[in-house]
């Protein structure tokens, strides 16, 4: 997901501008190609390469709703249970993506891609289990290791997903949301919370 927060204001700004120019009832990716069309045919050169107000103000509501739902999420993750809030923020944020270039509604395509962006939550609910799983002798490679192939990964993905946006962009949303989707299968492998504590009972007696 750390990709598409790189390249967001960009996608935005093509959402937004083609949302303003009252292109509304195409595909986020159709809105990507139109905004970089006309920017390309335009004999008007722009003199700054600043984003315009619309967009601007929805990448700040969409950096708002991340905060606020990752404030929501942490407090009801003892209620539903790590394992399953993993799995089901996963499996939902890859199927919004899946099925984001069937919609031609604008409202909808930004709740969607908002759901998408979602899956950033797990990041952090992900380091906790490498503290969980592993023992403490090894517990601070684990998490240092998870950090460093999670940015090693986000490198590669930046410039994978600039590279398909440019030149097939519904391609960028079925690789990431299967990578998303595929992600909320691999975790039923993970341990559930019971699991963990009960092994933690015997160390702790």
């Amino acid at each position: 997901m750390n990709a598409f927060f790189v390249w967001l204001p960009f996608i935005v700004n093509a959402f937004m501008t083609s949302v303003v120019a009252g292109q509304k009832d195409l595909t986020i990716c159709e809105m990507i190609r139109l905004t970089h069309s006309l920017n390309s045919t335009s004999t008007v050169q722009p003199q700054d390469c600043s984003m315009n107000t619309e967009a601007m103000s929805l990448v700040f509501g969409i950096t708002m709703f991340l905060a606020v739902g990752n404030l929501f999420m942490s407090s009801i993750i003892n209620c539903i249970g790590r394992k399953r809030l993993v799995i089901g923020i996963q499996m939902v944020a890859g199927l919004s993506a899946l099925l984001l270039n069937f919609s031609p509604y604008w409202i909808l395509s930004a709740i969607m891609f908002m759901i998408f962006l979602s899956a950033i939550f797990n990041f952090g609910f992900m380091n906790t289990y490498s503290v969980d799983v592993f023992p403490t002798y090894v517990k601070a490679m684990a998490v240092c290791l998870t950090l460093m192939v999670g940015r090693a990964s986000a490198v590669i993905g930046i410039n994978v997903l600039k590279r398909l946006l440019d030149n097939n962009c519904e391609a960028a949303f079925y690789i990431y949301g299967s990578i998303a989707f595929g992600g909320g299968i691999v975790a039923f492998l993970l341990p559930s919370d019971e699991k963990i504590k009960s092994q933690k009972k015997p160390l702790q007696t």
